[in-house]
């Protein structure tokens, strides 16, 4: 995107001559690269036709289309970014050659750091810039830099933000975010292909008029796109701070985090106009300013095993939307149990503060391990284990929030976390305080456990009988090995 790319002049000679003389622009550049590559990516400002000539001594360089393409920020290499050595070093470059490649780049793979997008929709407002997503294209986060596979990749431990943030100046206080991008991610009638996975989508600020207001940290305007294992946090907006969905849209969330996002008016997490999210083992915390999950101009949204927890307000429904939650957990929203579910829902097998009718459905609290400090994960004993409705997830959720296979122990649980057993004390670790009640439970091959009062039979099995096979032996103990976690 530099202003000084097709901004030369093709016809200019070279004064080389003491005496006058002139010779040609040279036909390559300081690095042997040819003179006149055409920059896709930047609109011709010099003299010519196209290609024009760029100014300076190096001429750009434009990454090579193939199958996928790499992203690193601090890239010193050739930019060609077909190995992580020679990584394309800027996000919006690699997007844009993706969208000239003709569907020749099918994925991009970007690792760790932050990626402030700055492709604008309007030349002189820097603001409105945006990441936009492409059919055809799944962009991919959380890498290294040395992987030789998607499934290699580590999202936790290599975060890979998309930030709003463009001057780098965010505190707490709002006067330093008012130069921030309307919407970070843009999803404008792309279908299911447009993928975006792995990414935390932060610091969008749409604070404008219109769609300027709506959706800070992604608007999704008709279309499919898909969003796998992404987190949506720190957004502000007039409604839909970290998403807003209109005009019909059928986005996929599977895996994704909303989480301390703030609204002026409605949907602090997300806003469903005329829309029909599929919300998929999904968590929804500390979202501020309004519903959660806000649903308006007949949306039928469907959340599946997805909580909503520590928020302004849970999930709210008008104008003729209807809501379907399977194995949903909402509890702890707002002040009161009026806060959870307002308006209209059908929700079956689901957790819910308050109580509501329908089959399966439960009101107790559902223990989770911490939820303070953003820990919903579900302790030995709750409720909410071995109490969702199976076909729900089966051939659609195969994994919980953690990554951990989805179902176990037979029967699903509900909310975003699938329990894993071994965690007998119910702090969220399977550690010294857990390993005496294994031994009680113990029973060996082809025998039910006959613990000591007061565990019982049935916690045994829950806990610790990792192969469902209605004993706690040898292949259950190993299983707690591998998940054990010392502790002083």
């Amino acid at each position: 995107g530099s202003p000084c790319s097709d901004a030369g002049n093709n016809s200019a000679d070279v004064d080389a001559f003491a005496n006058g003389g002139v010779q040609a622009v040279p036909p390559t550049d300081l690095d042997g690269d040819p003179r006149f590559a055409e920059n896709l990516c930047v609109s011709d400002t010099g003299l010519g036709d196209a290609p024009i000539i760029d100014m300076g001594s190096y001429e750009f360089a434009t990454p090579v289309p193939q199958a996928a393409l790499r992203v690193k920020g601090d890239a010193i290499g050739t930019g060609d970014g077909q190995t992580w050595e020679n990584a394309v070093p800027q996000l919006d470059l690699a997007m844009c050659v993706a969208d000239n490649s003709g569907g020749a780049v099918q994925e991009i793979w970007v690792a760790a750091g932050t990626y402030v997008p700055a492709l604008r929709t309007v030349a002189n407002d820097p603001r409105s810039a945006r990441l936009r997503l492409q059919d055809g294209l799944a962009v991919f986060g959380g890498f290294a830099g040395t992987e030789s596979q998607v499934s290699q990749r580590n999202v936790t431990a290599n975060e890979t933000i998309l930030s709003g943030d463009v001057e780098g100046n965010d505190t707490n206080q709002q006067a330093t975010r008012a130069e921030n991008l309307y919407h970070v991610v843009l999803a404008s009638n792309a279908n299911a292909t447009a993928v975006l996975d792995g990414f935390t989508i932060t610091a969008g600020n749409a604070d404008g008029l219109g769609t300027l207001g709506i959706g800070g940290g992604v608007l999704v305007s008709a279309g499919s796109p898909t969003f796998r294992w992404c987190t949506i946090r720190g957004n502000e907006a007039e409604n839909g701070a970290g998403m807003y969905a209109l005009s019909g849209a059928t986005p996929t969330l599977m895996n994704c985090t909303f989480a301390v996002n703030d609204t002026g008016t409605e949907g602090s997490g997300l806003y469903n106009e005329n829309s029909h999210s599929s919300i998929l083992n999904c968590l929804f915390y500390e979202n501020t300013g309004g519903a959660s999950v806000f649903n308006d101009v007949g949306s039928t949204p469907a959340l599946i095993n997805t909580t909503l927890s520590e928020n302004f307000r849970g999930i709210s429904s008008t104008g003729g939307s209807l809501p379907t939650m399977v194995n949903c957990i909402v509890w702890g929203n707002g002040n009161n149990n009026a806060h959870q579910v307002i308006g209209a829902a059908d929700a079956t097998f689901c957790d819910i503060q308050g109580g509501l009718a329908g089959d399966g459905n439960i009101d107790a609290n559902p223990s989770f391990v911490a939820p303070l400090q953003g820990n919903f994960r579900l302790v030995t004993g709750s409720p909410c284990i071995n109490t969702g409705l199976n076909e729900a997830v089966e051939g659609v959720i195969n994994f919980d929030l953690d990554g951990n296979i989805r179902i176990h122990n037979t029967v699903v649980d509900m909310g975003a976390y699938e329990f894993q057993g071994g965690d007998f004390g119910g702090d969220g670790i399977v550690d010294n305080q857990d390993l005496p009640a294994l031994i009680e439970c113990f029973s060996g091959p082809d025998a039910l456990p006959t613990p000591a009062a007061p565990i019982t039979t049935d916690q045994c099995l829950v806990v610790f009988d990792f192969d469902n096979d209605d004993d706690v032996d040898l292949g259950d103990f190993r299983t707690f090995i591998g998940l054990y976690q010392p502790q002083g």
